[in-house]
């Protein structure tokens, strides 16, 4: 696993949010990490990519509300 990888879940799981299914992708300096978390674990993600300095968009799950 990548760093940037154990960091978000280490920090994530601090913040109680449970992460179901991980996922990563590397090509060079580039690194993609799909997570499924639960709807309201949107402000934790978000306040998390701004304290490590990365992207991150959010999908709503297929059904979901």
């Amino acid at each position: 696993m990548s760093d940037l990888t154990l960091r978000l879940r280490r920090d994530l799981q601090a913040e109680g949010v449970v992460i179901s299914e991980m996922g990563k992708a590397s090509s060079g300096r580039h690194t993609v990490v799909t997570l499924r978390l639960p709807s309201g674990a949107n402000a934790a993600l978000e306040q998390l990519a701004a304290r490590l300095q990365v992207s991150n968009s959010c999908l709503a799950e297929a059904g979901s509300r």
